[in-house]
């Protein structure tokens, strides 16, 4: 900045502003320059000038100087990585300057704002805007690697058809350090390496140097397929005889073969081949034996020689013919018969064309078979040779027999019989016999024969078992051999009688009872004559029955012997049980509703005869229910109590009895009689036979269901007489049931008799429903079905236990429908899915598939007698429907929608 003066003496003092900041300066000469350094743009003012004799001279003028700004020192980013091999380049980028900006880069002085290196170097820029020029980047250093020398080929060795490799040796490689060689990724060093294992194909390599430098690529080069150069082989005809199943093969050895394969076929254009003859590998040998080769049948053979690099061209082709003949066939020997000496043997598949000749003998004939006379005892084996001088296999073994002699006469051994129905008959072997003939009559005279024993014929035997026979008859037995010359006389004669004995029947088994200890059996059908003697025991008597007594707690079975010593079969099973005091009987639980009597059970005692009653009104049994002091039962298991009232208290026990005592009492259970009623159906059944008797409880109660219930269910545990009712493999003495009482249930009953007989079932108490309910037993053996409201019911029965004879049921009638909208008659037979039944004025509907919805029940004359609308289960049961001796509609629908009609009778 200048400021010049006109005037004044100089040097002069002047005085300006810049920026607002008053500035003093001396000794200026006029025109003379004053630096300044703004930092920005600044307007600077002359405030005043004084000359050197302090005299004011009148100046003015101002002076604007614009500072612009200087670009920022920029940095260079590269493309890519700065170290790379020759021939390779990096991008450098120069940071973005203002808007105008110019760059300026060294080396190479270029402009832009990137640029390409490809020589090494350190690179730096500037850039210049608004005529400033930034400071210099820091440097980015670029470095370029030379390449190597592509590598040189210096051998190329081929594959060989002993070594199917081929391998190059290459040269011009990096002296020092190491390198890799493409294809392969081979690692090595040195100027030079032989790349082997090559197979045949077209190679050309690249190095690459340890500055991950690549080359350009070797030359190519060629590692060729090695041809064969193997000639075909020369097969030689070999001889051939009869009926050889193999052939012995040779050839002339080929010069460098490794082996040869061969084929043989039935056909000269090669399609059918011997098995495993195709193609066959062959070690380098000069000779095969071919074996499963069948006569008559024409093989064609060849042969070709292979090495590593292939195979020949085949061999000259030769044929090979086995002639065959067949083995004669011995089809019928003729043995000596009385009164000739020598036999015969006919032979089959002889030759057919030609003349042949069998040996030995040396018969010659024609024809396929022929017959070969004269033959002495002793064994023989013929060959057949053919015109073309083949001989056969020897055939089988010809045995011809000794001249036959007539049979001795045979005698039979004498026989000891038991009580049996057929015996072994036994004689001595005749001289010569070929066989014998049997008779067993029941006279003498041998006129009535038994079954199947006249001129029995035996076959070449020693023994024969005779069956048929029957006890107390004389039998008379004779015998005769024979061969083919002839049928001997009668053998001595000889008689069998087989004595008889019967299986005892046990008639009566008395128990022990206390005092005594023990008990008796009665065996009866003893046999009528002589003395017998019964075991165990050895006891001797006579008489067609006894009795045994002093029989201790066991199982026996009886056998009896006669004066003939006959053994009976064993007995049926005698079961003396032993005589023990009762065992404490156990009191059933009880829900008892608003009443003036209650049922009391228990679950019965082993061995007991009766049982005795306490029901007092205090837990120490000071006050009794009149009557119910000691009371005795009998052997029951049940009691029907009278006199309790509602809401009243009982305290109930008891004690079983028999001969030898009593037992304790049993569990004491309290009774307590409600406010309300409790609905119960039951019915008490007695079994009894002249052996003793047992009673059964089945009951529908509130509170039961049709499983297993502790509280209502007791199972039977007793090994006597025995009555139970069976549900889910359980026999139950007591047998609660789900109420509502459901008039189609069905109860299977089973029972136990520990001696056979007559028995019978009845109805010994009912209550409830029961009262007035039909109640029937089926009888599935007798296919009888009996009310025994009407009366007991008395059948007969083996010993032993029976599961499936007895049902009980509340119906003997059921009417059944299909689905559908037509009527069904009161005495439809046809099974559906519905079921309808009746009794008096209940009617029990069930449908074993679909659940029911509604029910709809009218008189004939269409006035509604019953409905139900929200049914929901598969059963409904119908009690006191207000209809009698009437004909009724019942109207059924289904969840499904069908709707059923049926007729009944009411």
């Amino acid at each position: 900045m200048r400021v010049t003066i006109g005037g004044g003496t100089s040097p002069y003092k002047i005085t300006y502003t810049a920026g607002g900041i008053t500035v003093n300066r001396t000794n200026y000469l006029s025109g003379s320059s004053i630096v300044v350094a703004p930092g920005s743009t600044t307007t600077y003012a002359l405030a005043a000038v004084v000359d050197a004799k302090n005299v004011s001279i009148p100046v003015s003028g101002t002076a604007t100087i614009e500072v612009k700004p200087k670009p920022a020192t920029p940095f260079i980013a590269a493309s890519d990585k700065t170290i790379f091999c020759a021939g390779e380049s990096v991008t450098l980028t120069s940071s973005q300057g203002p808007v105008g900006s110019t760059y300026k880069w060294t080396p190479g002085n270029a402009a832009t704002q990137e640029i390409t290196a490809t020589t090494s170097g350190s690179y730096t820029v500037q850039i210049t805007s608004n005529g400033c020029t930034s400071n210099n980047s820091i440097a980015k250093v670029v470095t370029t690697n030379p390449k190597s020398a592509a590598p040189t080929i210096e051998t190329v060795t081929q594959p060989t058809c002993s070594q199917n490799k081929g391998s190059i040796a290459l040269n011009n490689l990096p002296a020092t350090g190491t390198w890799i060689i493409n294809p392969g990724a081979i690692l090595g060093s040195g100027s030079t390496t032989t790349i082997s294992g090559l197979n045949p194909g077209n190679y050309s390599f690249t190095l690459t140097n340890e500055n991950g430098c690549a080359s350009t690529s070797s030359p190519d080069v060629t590692i060729i397929t090695p041809t064969s150069l193997l000639i075909g082989p020369i097969l030689n005809n070999a001889a051939v005889s009869c009926n050889q199943t193999s052939y012995l093969l040779s050839w002339d050895s080929i010069e460098n073969a490794a082996g040869y394969k061969l084929d043989v076929a039935t056909d000269g254009n090669f399609t059918s081949f011997l098995s495993d003859y195709e193609n066959k590998e062959l070690s380098n040998t000069t000779s095969l034996n071919i074996i499963g080769m069948v006569p008559d049948i024409t093989y064609y053979i060849r042969l070709r020689a292979f090495d590593g690099c292939g195979v020949s061209q085949y061999s000259n082709i030769i044929t090979a013919l086995i002639p065959s003949i067949s083995t004669p066939i011995v089809s019928l020997i003729t043995q000596p018969i009385c009164p000739e000496s020598t036999g015969s043997a006919t032979l089959e598949n002889l030759p057919s064309i030609g003349n042949w000749t069998i040996n030995p003998g040396n018969i010659i004939g024609t024809g396929t078979s022929t017959t070969i006379s004269g033959l002495t005892a002793g064994t023989y084996q013929f060959t057949v040779t053919n015109d073309n001088g083949c001989v056969s296999i020897p055939s089988e073994n010809i045995i011809i027999n000794s001249q036959l002699l007539v049979p001795s006469i045979p005698v039979l051994n004498s026989q000891t019989i038991g009580c049996q129905s057929s015996f072994i008959q036994t004689w001595q072997a005749s001289e010569n016999a070929a066989g014998y003939k049997l008779d067993i009559a029941t006279d003498a005279d041998f006129t009535t024969f038994l079954t199947g024993y006249q001129n029995k014929d035996l076959g070449n035997v020693t023994a024969d078992t005779v069956t048929g026979m029957v006890s107390n008859i004389n039998y008379y037995i004779r015998l005769r051999a024979y061969n083919e010359c002839a049928i001997t006389q009668n053998s001595n004669i000889i008689t069998a009688l087989i004595p008889s004995i019967s299986t005892p029947i046990v008639s009566l088994i008395t128990q022990p009872i206390c005092p005594e200890s023990t008990g008796s059996a009665t065996l009866e059908n003893l046999p009528s004559i002589g003395n017998w003697t019964i075991n165990p025991g050895n006891i001797i008597g006579t008489g067609t029955s006894t009795t045994i007594s002093g029989l201790t707690a066991g199982t026996y079975q009886f056998t009896v012997t006669n004066d003939n010593g006959c053994f009976s079969v064993p007995s049926e099973d005698i079961i003396i049980n032993s005589p023990l005091t009762p065992s404490i009987p156990v009191l059933n639980l009880q829900t008892i509703g608003c009443q003036s009597y209650f049922i009391q059970t228990w679950q019965p005692s082993e061995n007991a005869a009766g049982y005795r009653l306490d029901i007092a009104t205090d837990p120490n049994f000071t006050t009794f229910l009149t009557g119910y002091q000691n009371k005795e039962l009998g052997n029951v298991t049940a009691e029907t109590v009278t006199g309790v009232l509602c809401g009243g208290t009982y305290y109930v026990r008891i004690k079983s009895l028999n001969n030898c005592g009593t037992s304790l009492y049993s569990n004491t259970i309290i009774v307590k009689i409600g406010t309300t009623g409790i609905e119960r159906n039951r019915i008490w059944l007695n079994l009894q036979s002249d052996a003793g008797g047992r009673q059964m409880l089945l009951g529908y109660v509130t509170g039961a269901t049709n499983e297993y219930d502790k509280l209502y269910d007791a199972t039977t545990t007793t090994i006597n007489t025995d009555l139970y009712s069976i549900n889910n493999g359980r026999n139950y003495n007591i047998q609660g049931r789900a109420v509502p009482f459901d008039i189609a249930d069905v109860v299977p009953l089973g029972y136990r008799a520990i001696t056979g007989g007559t028995f019978t079932i009845r109805i010994y108490q009912v209550d409830g429903i029961f009262v007035n309910q039909a109640v029937y037993l089926e009888d599935k053996v007798t296919n009888t079905v009996h009310n025994l409201k009407n009366g007991l019911y008395s059948f007969t029965t083996a010993i032993g236990t029976f599961q499936d004879r007895f049902v009980l049921r509340y119906t003997n009638s059921s009417i059944s429908g299909k689905k559908g909208n037509t009527s069904k008659d009161i005495n439809a037979e046809t099974k559906s899915d519905l079921i309808i039944a009746t009794n008096a004025n209940q009617i029990n509907i069930k449908s074993t598939n679909e659940v029911l919805k509604k029910v709809a029940i009218y008189n004939i004359n269409g006035q509604l007698m019953y409905e139900n609308n929200s049914i929901d289960m598969n059963s409904l049961f119908i009690d006191k429907i207000k209809a009698q001796n009437q004909i009724l509609i019942v109207k059924v629908t289904l969840e499904n929608g069908k709707i059923s009609t049926y007729k009944i009778i009411l």
